[in-house]
């Protein structure tokens, strides 16, 4: 009896350090993703990874067809004499999401001068879904991917700064309202004196904002 309930017990350890074994693994794959995540973004965040995704500085933007909240057919293009800011983002990223009130409040705090265009796939109900931050941006929901496609996007959120004549003057990622403060800092067109990004107001709180700002002094 008493090697019965020897045997009995070992096996019973074997499971459950067997089990345990397993939930050690588990748990370490779960932290070794986690860590591939942190320094994924770290390496999209560099200098590098800027100049390396989206279409190179200096291209002239391609035009944008989709449709919008309410399925009507619209289309985006450059417009000589206003700089525009597009907006490569999805409902089912939640990065894209929590930047959607800074976005409304770039686009209202600056529509006389800045037009401000969300793009995401899908279709109408896609677009409804992001113009529920507000109605200060132009949202085209690129259904076939063919916008995403042509502007080379690997990742999103992902900006580009197009100028008044048309060309791509700054990009990057835009995860944070520090990235989007960059973006509109990294052209040198912040720092012309008159042009109306050096009128954009920031939406980085003090101090950042007058880091910024310093930054684009120096441009």
């Amino acid at each position: 009896m008493s090697l019965n309930g020897s045997g009995t017990n070992m096996s019973n350890w074997f499971y459950a350090s067997y089990a345990v074994l397993w939930i050690l693994i588990c748990v370490m794959f779960g932290l070794i993703v986690l860590l591939y995540r942190h320094f994924g973004l770290a390496a999209m965040d560099t200098a590098a990874a800027h100049s390396r995704d989206g279409l190179p500085i200096g291209s002239k933007a391609p035009s944008i067809d989709g449709v919008d909240a309410l399925n009507n057919r619209v289309r985006w293009e450059p417009s000589l004499g206003r700089v525009s800011v597009l907006y490569f983002g999805a409902p089912t990223c939640a990065p894209c999401q929590e930047m959607m009130p800074h976005i409304e409040e770039l686009a209202l705090k600056n529509a006389a001068t800045l037009e401000v265009v969300v793009v995401v796939p899908g279709g109408a109900e896609t677009a409804a879904s992001m113009q529920r931050h507000g109605e200060s941006f132009r949202c085209i929901a690129d259904g076939g991917g063919i916008a995403a496609s042509a502007y080379s996007i690997v990742v999103s959120p992902f900006g580009f700064l197009v100028d008044d004549f048309g060309a791509i003057r700054a990009k990057g990622l835009l995860s944070n309202v520090s990235h989007l403060d960059r973006l509109l800092s990294d052209s040198e067109l912040s720092a012309e004196p008159g042009h109306v990004l050096s009128q954009v107001a920031s939406l980085l709180p003090e101090p950042h904002a007058n880091e910024v700002n310093g930054r684009r002094g120096q441009l």
